[in-house]
């Protein structure tokens, strides 16, 4: 699970906790770091490290920042520090929003581009490891193109969606690469495994995804599930999806495993009557399916005034949608996740606003159907006649299939004196989980 957001904070750190170990929501005078697997890593020299990607063997990679000189830093399972790469002054290197990805060894890999002057000179993709550059890769499109999606398929070769704006590509690309460098090169490259045009227009910024048989792109054209062999179907049109959900800068777009995709469309008129935000409320949710007919396996629609912040599928073909719901009697609205199978048949349902000064939220669900909930937390004390927020970091895991809550926590500092220390969320809004374990920074 990939998820990324900014984070702009003098200091941060990278917490890695145990799902087995999590404990029960406690006073408020808890430890300031529940139980860890590793004692929390500091990112201070990342101020700004927004992407948080995990990998099969327990490690995570860490990367992206505003001044451009931290690239990313790679730690394995016990919080060692495996590789960190740093750019130069005449080269930009994003791991940052949807152009990184890591591969199951961990092999992290990431858009490159040279400078000559204040102009690129080169656009590449660059494969790293264990602090080697195993191979480079220059883009077909020259200078006019660069890294605009990347993702790992399931056939276990690297796939990246290239936009460009001039040169060799007259449409965007669908780029295929080896894991490994091709025999009898040097420098080392890739070998290409597919380059095709893309034809159903432009790809949204976290429109790539990977399921069994092939890839799905969002595009403005529709939804195109792409086979790593074979012939290209035409798109599956749904023109009515909603604008910020699969949009540039949105990167809740997953596939299931069949290469099933859950798209929210806007509301007519009379679903979103009364509603504070008519033009953000969701009429429906609809199942984008490679196999279906016409592409549609099926469609639920939604009560008036939901607003779905996330989607994420589940084992079941099915989905875990978060949302915030205004009850039709007024009132503020109630934040809510809510759980379907295969056929969209709600599983359960549960308001996850019971912590006293919740705020923002996000959500992961990993592959034995967890979901991981994060939130951020604050709680007021009174110290010499002024009262002060004093910010938490929250956590809650539920059983999928069931909603039973199977652990809660805290992550909190300080709350009886103002020098501190606190954790806070830190607007990075993300939560990723992998291995029976949480990674979250704070």
């Amino acid at each position: 699970m990939q998820r990324r957001r900014t984070l702009a904070q003098l200091f941060a750190a990278l917490v890695v906790v145990p799902l087995l170990a999590l404990l029960p929501a406690t006073s408020a005078h808890a430890d300031a770091v529940p139980p860890t697997n590793y004692a929390p890593v500091s990112l201070s020299d990342m101020p700004e490290a927004s992407t948080v990607i995990t990998d099969p063997s327990g490690g995570a990679t860490v990367g992206c920042s505003s001044t451009n000189q931290h690239r990313f830093r790679s730690f394995n399972a016990q919080g060692g520090v495996t590789q960190s790469q740093t750019t130069a002054a005449d080269t930009y290197s994003s791991f940052c929003g949807a152009n990184a990805t890591v591969g199951k060894d961990g092999t992290v890999y990431v858009g490159h581009t040279t400078y000559s002057g204040y102009n690129p000179s080169g656009q590449y993709i660059q494969a790293w490891k264990n602090n080697s550059l195993v191979w480079q890769y220059e883009i077909p499109c020259g200078i006019y193109g660069f890294v605009w999606a990347m993702t790992m398929g399931a056939d276990g070769n690297l796939y990246a969606v290239i936009s460009q704006g001039g040169g060799s590509c007259w449409s965007n690309q669908l780029i295929g690469l080896s894991p490994g460098e091709k025999p009898s090169t040097n420098p080392p490259v890739p070998q290409e495994v597919m380059s095709q045009p893309i034809y159903a227009g432009s790809v949204a910024g976290y429109g790539l995804t990977a399921y069994n048989d092939g890839l799905t792109l969002y595009t403005s054209g529709g939804v195109q599930h792409v086979p790593y062999f074979g012939t290209w179907p035409d798109p599956v049109v749904v023109s009515d999806v909603t604008s910020g959900f699969v949009g540039a800068g949105s990167h809740w777009f997953e596939t299931t495993t069949s290469g099933r995709t859950f798209l929210p469309t806007v509301a007519n008129a009379g679903q979103s009557l009364g509603c504070s935000n008519p033009s953000g409320v969701t009429g429906s949710i609809k199942a984008v399916d490679p196999t279906a007919e016409g592409g549609i396996a099926w469609a639920i629609t939604l009560s008036p005034c939901v607003y779905v912040e996330e989607i994420h599928p589940s084992p079941n073909n099915g989905f875990v949608m978060r949302y915030s719901y205004t009850p039709a009697t007024g009132g503020d609205p109630v934040e809510k996740v809510s759980a379907f199978d295969s056929s969209g048949n709600a599983l359960w349902t549960k308001s996850i606003l019971d912590v006293s000064g919740a705020g923002s939220y996000a959500m992961a669900v990993d592959l034995n159907g967890n979901v991981a909930i994060r939130s951020d937390v604050a709680l007021y004390n009174e110290i010499e006649g002024s009262m002060y927020r004093f910010p938490e970091v929250g956590f809650m895991l539920l059983d999928g299939f069931s909603g039973v809550t199977l652990k809660q926590l805290t992550l909190r500092g300080e709350h009886d004196t103002i020098e501190g220390p606190s954790y806070k969320w830190g607007n990075i809004g993300e939560v990723s989980i992998a291995n029976g374990t949480f990674y979250t920074t704070a």
